[in-house]
Parts: C-alpha cells; structure tokens; sequence
C-alpha cells in the first residue's frame, strides 16, 4: 500500500511537471508573436525571465500598467553621459581659474600666461657615481697588492659588490629617476 501511494505521488509530480512545460512553451511561442518593444524603444523582458525584483516578465495583469525594468542597460546612440565626478571636478576648478584671470586682468597680464621652468639636477647621481668609481680604483689596487689570500678574498667580495653597484647605478634610467627637479 506504501509503495502504492508513493508510485501515485510520483506520477501526480511527473504530471505537474508536464503541464509546468507546456506552459511554458506555450508562453514562449506567445512571445515569439508579439514583439518585446516597450515605450520608449526599451526592450521588456521576454515571459519566463526573471528581472532583478525576482518578478517574471509578462506573467501577470500587473506588468501590463508598468513594463518591468530590463535586465541590462540598453545602449541609446546619441546620447553621451559624464560620470558625477566630472562634474564636481569641473565646479571645483572653475572658482581658482576664475580668481587667475582676475588677477591677471588687474595685473595687465591677462594675454601672457604663467611660464614656469623646470630645471633637472642630476649633480647627487653624478657624485655618488664618482664616488663609487674611486672606491672601486682603491679596491682594485689594494687587491693587486694585498699578500694575504684572506684579506685579498674579501676585498674581492668588496669589489664585485662596489661594481654590482657601480653597474646598476651608472646608466640613464638611474640617472632620470633620480633626477631632482626644481
């Protein structure tokens, strides 16, 4: 008798979800037929699509007074936004720019426009570099005339280091990253 009413039960499910599909697919065939252009020229969701409410698209007498919001924005050519920050960036600038003509207008000035000259300075690289290279002589002689291998090992190591050195600081990007400004 169990197995019975749960056999039942199972076939009552199976029915159900038949009918489920048939729904469905005749749903689909009524989309098919009407088109999805809403006012305004923004598509509606098609009949089964969820939109971010959770509502189905199509599915009851309410979506008929209100189309449901699409899924997705919808790109309208012609039209061109700026994002908010745009905005206040430009409300922002515009009292100091403002204020500079003012004062260039007061001062005779107002056609010539502020020059201002930067200078780079690479005097500290060129120096440490120099320093370096002295340092690397010193070594070297020092190593040609050191007659105790310990001591001449580590003036070695202090060489290959001051000219690993040496080589990673005596080039142009060095030379432009450390570059003061002024």
């Amino acid at each position: 008798m169990r197995i019975q009413n749960m056999q039942n039960s199972r076939m009552e499910q199976y029915a159900q979800l038949e009918r489920m599909r048939e729904q469905r697919l005749k749903e689909q065939e009524e989309a098919r037929e009407k088109p999805l252009e809403g006012r305004d020229g923004v598509s509606e969701l098609a009949p089964g699509r969820k939109d971010r409410m959770g509502d189905e698209g199509g599915s009851s007498a309410a979506d008929s007074k209100t189309p449901p919001k699409p899924d997705r924005d919808t790109y309208i050519p012609g039209q061109k936004t700026e994002p908010p920050e745009a905005d206040e960036m430009k409300k922002a600038d515009s009292p100091k720019e403002e204020k500079e003509s003012k004062e260039a207008e007061k001062s005779g000035k107002a056609s010539q426009k502020k020059v201002e000259k930067c200078t780079g300075n690479t005097d500290k690289v060129d120096r440490e570099i120099e320093k370096l290279k002295k340092k690397k002589k010193e070594l070297e002689q020092k190593v040609a005339t050191e007659k105790d291998p310990k001591k001449a090992e580590r003036l070695k190591s202090q060489l290959a280091q001051v000219e690993r050195e040496l080589k990673q600081k005596d080039n142009d990007g060095y030379r432009k990253s450390h570059t003061v400004f002024t």
